[in-house]
């Protein structure tokens, strides 16, 4: 400094300029003030006078040196910012700030704007200085490192930038060197290159453009310079062509964030050259890795799909969808826009391999191939096969155990033969698509495992409910079988007893053939006809047994029965009591006659016979009825001794049957 001020300081050699501006330092001029008093102290500084001769009495006489005293002005000048009002109540500028703001303007402007402040009259001052400063206030606001100071600039900037050439140029590198500078706030940096793009020079803002996404690592500024490029993307060809390596290039870069180069990409989609938005489409689809860029790229296929290349698209598609470490869902969105192809052939056979896949697209294939079943079974039979299993549904109609035994065995043996049938046809269907998933596999080189695997897994899960049905009408069919057996055998038996006692011509035998008998056990007429248990269900045929254990228990424990049974048992031969034996003459004429339907002629002999017995000793006298009684004994003894053997006969029988009862009874 001393150097480059060597001359002045020769021609200001005179003791007497020296004691004048010295005098102005210390504030002792005739118009002194803090501007002056910093500017003279400044002076002297930028002089370079040495401090022994600032120091000599005729050179000033300085005790402290220029540098403090410049500073202390400063630091006054400073503390003042926050005191002295900008307006007063008139809204007019005061005088005293208009001093205060000439002091900064004309003084250490460069030190005002590097202060930490950020109270409102400090934002107020500063906004003022750079103002009056114009471009040098820009530049100045520019490299402070309070961003309150940066923002008052570029507002600054943006104000001036179009006033000439010049200026915009001058500003353009200052905007341009700030924007790139990563050490300031990202919002300052977005405004400066809003501003950037504003400038007249093309060239220049699209360089600008490219290192913005190409060099810059601020996704913001990133998102800012897209924006940029989309405006800037259709003004000419070469403008197109420079801009769509720009952004494919960012589009590629897997270091940017996703959205962005999804915003890259849609642009790119905008481009006239159809061409090459084709080869951005292929890169995408098969060396891109990101599902977000994948599902863009299906996206823009669909929409160029049936407009230009199908066949190349198609191909894109294919492979894309052939392609297992793509996600499920963009898999299937790629086989819905193959679906959507002209070649019907080509895309069954393409959709046809999916069933060999995972759940999710074995569903979605499915779903496209279903509608062409027919043309299917031309293209592609295999497939129609393996279409028709998985398309299969099967509901089986089961019954509970309550509902079942009140079917009779020709009813459950019609849900067998139907549910078998079903058994057969399920394990046909499911044998067939199995053998033919294998023939499909192998015809396109894909693993066959997976589709195997499901298709097996549906049939065992269909035969398995069915054999557990099978089970169950097998189990009732057996149960019912098993009730019948005892039923009948039950019957049997008590038939036995029912058909001897009526064979019996005895009061008591007449007694037993009016107990009562249940209707859907047996008919009591004369032959006691049973109903057959053949077309009951199982509970029909429990109620029966139930009716018929009843019956058992009447003929056991019958108190009639026994009553009859006891006398006659007990006597040995029919000589051991007469009396008895006539008694049971007696009654057995009785009963031959009112109970065992005999006629009108028999019984009116009968009761001439008793009759004569009472008139005989009236008129001839005892001997004649006693001769009578001997006759009539001769005659009817025979019968009566034949009567006996015949009851007791039968009364043996019935106790043989109660025997059977008891032991061979079927519970």
């Amino acid at each position: 400094m001393a150097a480059k001020h060597y001359h002045v300081k020769e021609a200001l050699d005179d003791w007497d300029v020296l004691r004048d501006i010295a005098k102005e330092v210390k504030g002792k001029g005739e118009v002194s003030n803090d501007l002056t008093r910093w500017a003279a102290a400044s002076a002297l500084e930028a002089i370079g006078y040495s401090r022994q001769s600032l120091e000599n009495l005729q050179g000033g006489g300085f005790t402290e040196p220029l540098d403090r005293i410049r500073r202390e002005i400063r630091d006054r000048k400073l503390v003042e910012i926050n005191r002295i009002p900008r307006l007063n109540t008139r809204g007019e500028t005061t005088a005293e700030y208009e001093r205060h703001l000439e002091f900064w303007i004309y003084g250490p402007a460069d030190e005002l704007l590097n202060d930490n402040d950020r109270s409102l009259n400090y934002q107020d001052l500063i906004g003022d200085v750079i103002s009056k400063l114009h471009g040098r206030g820009v530049y100045l606001g520019l490299i402070s490192p309070n961003s309150i100071v940066q923002e008052a600039a570029l507002r600054q900037a943006e104000l001036i930038f179009k006033e000439s050439a010049e200026i915009e140029d001058f500003i353009y590198g200052l905007l341009e060197e700030f924007l790139h500078n990563s050490n300031n706030e990202t919002s300052l940096r977005i405004k400066a290159a809003e501003i950037i793009n504003t400038a007249t020079d093309v060239n220049r803002r699209l360089k600008n453009l490219s290192k913005l996404l190409l060099e810059e690592r601020n996704p913001k500024l990133h998102e800012v310079a897209l924006r940029q490029a989309q405006s800037l993307f259709k003004p000419s060809a070469e403008i197109e062509d420079f801009i769509y390596g720009l952004l494919e290039e960012f589009l590629h870069n897997s270091n940017n964030e996703i959205a962005l180069r999804i915003k890259a990409a849609e642009i790119i989609n905008t481009a006239t050259d159809l061409n090459r938005r084709v080869q951005t489409l292929s890169k995408l689809l098969l060396e891109e890795t990101n599902p977000k860029l994948h599902e863009v790229a299906l996206r823009q296929a669909q929409s160029v799909f049936h407009h230009y290349a199908e066949d190349f698209i198609y191909g894109l598609l294919e492979e894309f969808l052939a392609n297992f470490n793509n996600e499920i869902a963009l898999r299937i969105y790629a086989a819905e826009i193959i679906n959507t192809t002209t070649d019907l052939s080509r895309r069954l056979k393409t959709l046809s391999q999916l069933l060999l896949e995972k759940i999710e697209l074995r569903n979605a294939a499915v779903r496209l191939l279903t509608p062409y079943k027919q043309e299917l079974v031309r293209v592609e039979p295999d497939a129609d096969t393996i279409l028709k299993a998985l398309v299969f549904s099967y509901s089986l109609n089961t019954l509970q155990k309550p509902q079942l035994q009140d079917l009779t065995i020709s009813q459950l043996e019609t849900y067998f033969s139907s549910a078998s049938q079903d058994y057969r046809k399920i394990s046909e269907l499911f044998t067939s698509a199995i053998t033919t998933s294998e023939s499909l596999a192998q015809r396109y080189g894909r693993s066959v495992s997976v589709l195997k695997q499901f298709l097996q897994n549906k049939q065992d899960e269909y035969l398995s409910a069915i054999e557990s049905w099978l089970q169950v009408l097998r189990h009732q069919i057996s149960e019912t079988e098993t009730e019948q057996i005892k039923v009948k055998s039950n019957q049997i038996l008590i038939k036995e007893v029912i058909e001897i006692m009526t064979n019996l011509e005895s009061s008591w035998a007449s007694e037993l053939r009016l107990f009562p008998l249940p209707e859907n056990v047996c008919v009591c007429d004369a032959n006691f006809v049973l109903y057959t248990t053949e077309f009951h269900t199982y509970n029909q045929i429990y109620k029966i047994q139930m009716d018929l254990k009843s019956i058992k228990e009447y003929i056991k424990k019958n108190q009639t029965i026994q009553s009859f049974l006891n006398p006659i048992v007990s006597s040995k031969t029919a000589l051991d009591d007469l009396f008895k034996t006539l008694y049971q003459l007696r009654k057995y004429d009785l009963n031959l006659s009112f109970q065992c339907g005999f006629n009108d002629t028999q019984a009116l002999l009968i009761v001439l016979y008793y009759a004569l017995l009472i008139v005989v000793p009236v008129f001839y006298g005892w001997a004649w009825l006693g001769v009578i009684l001997i006759v009539t004994i001769g005659i009817r003894f025979p019968f009566v001794v034949r009567y006996r053997e015949k009851t007791e006969k039968n009364i043996k029988d019935i106790q043989s049957l109660i025997y059977k009862l008891n032991t061979q009874w079927k519970e």
